[in-house]
């Protein structure tokens, strides 16, 4: 990847943590669809999105459709649930040391009795009035915290329920819960987006790679997957669906473009926001860099993202920027220069001029003697 790659993949990056950071905050669930001709750089956007994630206190979980025993994750909403609670990737918090699991709903829920000992049932009860958690996965879970001397037959219950075994059958005193199966795999999703914050995470990053294996799936296979895609994507925009969630499709051109891609299905293609052949302009992830960063307290990095969309854009709107993250670092002098340039050259634009009236810029009058000095602020 050469320099200029570089940048604009620390652009969408930069971009993609804040957009899971506002997820955070906000609650909300959204779905990305990610696109490179080189696999090796679609696997390095994942890992640093994923590292990210993790430090931002995200649990993660991926699943590379590339696998041999994954090529069935999509054949059905349930089975697209079992393979991500089976891959549940724990930030920060070391498992249980009685636990010698690596990840998956298991080695979050030792994670979490690991950090609060004996107050873990009652943290997990608060946790669950706030962000509204109930449900068959949440009786689970709480039955396993609650037996956290003796998990072993708790254990035995929760993988017998992600096999899809009814536990009534498994055993007559166990909590009564339907078994997961495709006409409850949306219900568990979302219970499982709940329970994560619930064990104190801030939400839910799940990455599917390789997309482009569905393509060469027999039709009738390929046409089901897309079915559980478009479910996934619905499932991220109603009331009791996802909460806090990323969920990122990752694929090569012809998952996006072409008879047997994303496109194929109508009522998919139009849920997708782009599945043309058009890249994103270059302004634009500078942009996304320079508003990411700056919004993320990260100044110095917002100047030079800032600085480099100002070479490639002459509209106010870069210089504005500038100028804020200017005076977020203590430089008014430098700050008010570049807006007294914008003034000078778009004496419309009514932003500029509010926060030059917010700085102290003779707004009224923009200086013209030392307009070449202040080109050089606003590139330096």
């Amino acid at each position: 990847m050469d320099a200029l790659g570089a940048r604009w993949m620390g652009a969408l990056l930069s971009a993609a943590e804040q957009g899971l950071v506002d997820l955070a905050a906000s609650s909300a669930s959204e779905v990305s669809f990610v696109r490179h001709e080189d696999a090796e750089v679609l696997e390095t956007y994942v890992d640093e999105l994923e590292r990210r994630a993790q430090l931002r206190g995200f649990v993660t979980a991926r699943v590379s459709l590339g696998n041999q025993t994954s090529h069935a994750t999509f054949d059905s909403m349930d089975v697209v649930v079992r393979t991500l609670l089976a891959d549940l990737s724990v930030p920060s918090l070391r498992a249980s040391r009685r636990s010698t699991r690596r990840g998956g709903l298991l080695a979050l829920l030792d994670a979490f009795l690991h950090a609060e000992g004996r107050a873990a049932i009652a943290t997990f009860d608060q946790n669950l009035g706030r962000v509204g958690a109930s449900g068959d996965l949440v009786a689970l879970a709480r039955a396993y915290l609650e037996s956290a001397k003796k998990p072993r037959r708790e254990a035995a219950r929760i993988e017998a329920w992600m096999s899809g075994v009814e536990l009534a059958r498994f055993d007559v005193e166990s909590v009564a819960v339907s078994a997961l199966a495709a006409r409850t795999a949306k219900r568990a999703l979302g219970e499982l987006t709940r329970l994560v914050q619930a064990l104190g995470h801030a939400g839910s990053l799940f990455i599917f790679t390789d997309g482009e294996v569905l393509l060469h799936l027999p039709p009738a296979r390929r046409d089901d997957a897309y079915t559980v895609l478009r479910e996934l994507v619905d499932n991220t925009d109603t009331g009791r669906g996802l909460v806090a969630t990323r969920l990122v499709v990752a694929g090569k051109t012809p998952l996006f473009v072409g008879p047997k891609s994303l496109a194929s299905l109508a009522p998919l293609q139009s849920r997708v926001a782009s599945t043309d052949d058009v890249l994103p302009t270059p302004h634009r992830l500078l942009k996304a860099w320079a508003v990411a960063a700056y919004r993320s307290g990260a100044l110095r990095e917002a100047r030079r993202a800032a600085d480099a969309w100002i070479l490639i854009e002459s509209t106010p709107e870069p210089h504005i920027l500038l100028a804020e993250i200017l005076e977020g670092m203590g430089h008014r002098g430098e700050a008010r220069a570049v807006l007294a340039e914008v003034l000078d050259s778009h004496p419309e634009s009514t932003q500029a001029r509010r926060l030059a009236a917010r700085y102290g810029t003779p707004s009224s009058a923009p200086e013209t003697s030392t307009s070449s000095q202040r080109s050089q602020v606003a590139r330096r």
